[in-house]
């Protein structure tokens, strides 16, 4: 056994039904207060099965509930041996399943209304208009009366369509549809039979927003919206999933391959430059084998000349290699005063003091 004690307030009595589940327990009377802000408490004493379930407060009055402030649920003993007795209240019959309807698109996500925890005071959740998906549907009475459900996924974003599953009588119920609070278009809910039992469908074609959003269904009309069923959000066919969106290849693999081609690139530039930097490299060691010979021409020109005698060191076929002294060093502007380019090949027998005056 357990007490369930609810706080709340009412300006006249607002007798209510209470389930377990889709199942009746009891009945509270929810007498009136003084005014709204007078809070005042009821306790019901009710068989508490074991586990998870779900508590629904139900109005049976034309006048609708209290305004219901928190329920406290406390333990007060071993289960009853007889079924709990209570105020005598409306029979609330025992939904009957059905198929949920196709969506019209891919991958499409179901919504039931009657789960939204954000819904006008003139609106309501009932269960007594067989034909519903889930456990029942949301009465929308009035002209204004609402009904926002909450954490409505847009996948990846892109054109989706909204799908609303309702019962109209009597009237077409329009509705203004808006998501995140921004307007989205109507919906007619146009008559679906003489019975609140026929249900049918209606549709609305927009741009889902990313991630996770609020729909707000609002009745524009003084004779109300419709019973509204559930709600599916759908993709639009040809415009992509908005609700399966593919997982991108690593944009870092081509990264990781790079090494193993830097190894490659980098020694052959080395091959290449040690084949040609010989005579610069040995410019050095050379320029002393010239410093002994004395000759006056040798002395006017630079040791920049000194790549020209380390030429014999590659075959004397490549002696006009006259790019050497422009790759060696700067000065190249004052061997073309010397004039001696002509003769480097009487120097191939590379004998040091033998060059010949230039």
């Amino acid at each position: 056994l357990c007490d369930l004690t609810f706080q709340y307030a009412g300006t006249s009595d607002r007798r209510s039904t209470v389930t377990f589940d889709g199942k009746a327990v009891g009945t509270l009377d929810f007498k009136q207060t003084d005014s709204w802000t007078d809070y005042q408490k009821e306790t019901i004493q009710v068989d508490c099965p074991a586990g998870e379930i779900t508590v629904r407060v139900t109005a049976d009055t034309s006048n609708g509930g209290p305004n219901l402030d928190y329920m406290n649920v406390a333990s007060v003993g071993p289960p009853s041996t007889s079924p709990p007795t209570f105020a005598p209240g409306p029979t609330i019959p025992t939904p009957t399943p059905t198929s949920r309807p196709t969506p019209s698109g891919d991958n499409g996500v179901l919504y039931e209304a009657e789960d939204s925890t954000n819904i006008s005071a003139d609106s309501e959740a009932k269960s007594n208009n067989l034909g519903y998906t889930g456990t029942g549907y949301v009465d929308m009475g009035n002209k204004n009366a609402y009904v926002e459900i909450s954490n409505v996924d847009g996948g990846v974003g892109g054109r989706c369509t909204f799908t609303f599953r309702y019962s109209a009588r009597k009237n077409d119920r329009p509705c203004e549809i808006k998501m995140n609070g921004e307007y989205k278009g109507t919906v007619n809910f146009p008559i679906t039979g003489t019975e609140w039992t026929d249900y049918s469908t209606d549709s609305l074609e927009l741009d889902c927003v990313p991630g996770l959003n609020s729909v707000l269904v609002t009745a524009t009309t003084d004779g109300g919206g419709p019973n509204l069923d559930n709600l599916v959000v759908s993709s639009v066919s040809g415009t992509g999933a908005p609700f399966s969106a593919p997982i991108p290849a690593p944009t870092n693999a081509p990264v990781s391959s790079s090494p193993t081609s830097s190894p490659t690139s980098s020694p052959t530039p080395e091959p290449t430059s040690i084949s040609t930097s010989p005579p610069v490299s040995s410019a050095p060691a050379s320029a002393p084998t010239l410093a002994p010979v004395g000759e006056p021409t040798i002395s006017t020109s630079p040791p920049t000349s000194a790549p020209v005698s380390s030429a014999p060191t590659s075959a004397p076929t490549r002696a006009p290699v006259s790019s050497a002294p422009t790759e060696a060093s700067t000065p190249a502007p004052t061997l073309e005063p010397t004039k001696a380019q002509p003769n480097p090949p009487t120097l191939a027998p590379v004998t040091g003091p033998t060059i010949p005056t230039p």
